[in-house]
């Protein structure tokens, strides 16, 4: 991440050596600012909101299984035999790995689909962020987060601008 800011720094002073006595156009976007604010970024949230909301519910019910199933063995352990103890403690334990391994699935399912979603979104950001700088004969368009920036002005910074397009032609697209 560093060298990639350090590159891009590097490239801007180039630019503006290169360009000293033509005025160079500089605009700064945040693209995660620009994800959270979309239309399309905050139903994103939300969907995903409502999946780990519906994952959790299960998960939660299962461990209410496993806790019932836990006191049952706890209170008949005097009145079992030594058989029917341990047949119940390996259910009991074969249960427990089932909710392990649904919490895991879970997870994994939960960061494929964050993935796909922002994914898809981020790359749709970048393309609008493209057509923007040319529309705007910007040279140069840093992302704020990933450039290493220090300091911005609020007049280079057009995420604003960005998050309108992107919410402007996702209308278009439904």
């Amino acid at each position: 991440m560093k060298k990639i800011g350090l590159s891009m720094i590097v490239m801007l002073l180039f630019l503006l050596a290169y360009n000293a006595g033509a005025e160079t156009k500089i605009g700064l976007v945040n693209l995660q600012k620009a994800l959270d604010e979309s239309i399309a970024g905050k139903i994103a949230v939300d969907d995903m909101r409502k999946i780990f909301e519906a994952k959790q519910k299960i998960i939660e019910n299962k461990k209410s299984e496993l806790k019932q199933m836990q006191q049952e063995l706890n209170s008949q352990s005097s009145l079992l035999s030594e058989e029917a103890k341990k047949e119940k403690l390996n259910l009991y334990q074969q249960e427990m790995k089932e909710l392990q391994r649904l919490v895991q699935d879970s997870n994994d399912e939960m960061k494929r689909k964050e993935n796909e979603l922002v994914g898809k979104i981020a790359r749709e950001l970048r393309d609008v962020v493209k057509r923007l700088g040319k529309e705007l004969n910007y040279d140069l368009i840093l992302e704020y987060q990933e450039s290493g920036v220090l300091y911005k002005s609020d007049i280079v910074d057009i995420t604003s601008q960005v998050i309108s397009r992107y919410d402007k032609e996702q209308k278009a697209k439904n």
